[in-house]
């Protein structure tokens, strides 16, 4: 999977990965973690109410992780140019 993001002004020269994650509809609470190309930990984020989570993060090979009570998933994402990712996961 190949995506990227425009740069936030507070986040100048910043790439965005973004993303909602669901269970049968509803927004999943948890937390994303954010993995380099070797899977090491980078950064985490809570999901918010609506299962929403943000990122921001540097051109590159990346794996998105959720801890969660429920269901979980990992996800490769590949950030190569200016496009906005945003990923509805519906687990």
């Amino acid at each position: 999977m190949s995506c990227a993001s425009v740069p936030d002004e507070p986040f100048h020269g910043s790439l965005r990965i973004s993303g909602t994650v669901t269970h049968d509809g509803a927004p999943v609470r948890g937390y994303v973690r954010l993995l380099d190309h070797r899977g090491e930990f980078v950064a985490e984020v809570p999901t918010n109410k609506q299962g929403g989570f943000t990122f921001f993060t540097a051109p590159g090979e990346w794996t998105l992780r959720l801890l969660s009570s429920g269901p979980t998933f990992e996800l490769p994402v590949l950030l190569v140019d200016r496009d906005t990712p945003h990923f509805d996961i519906a687990l």
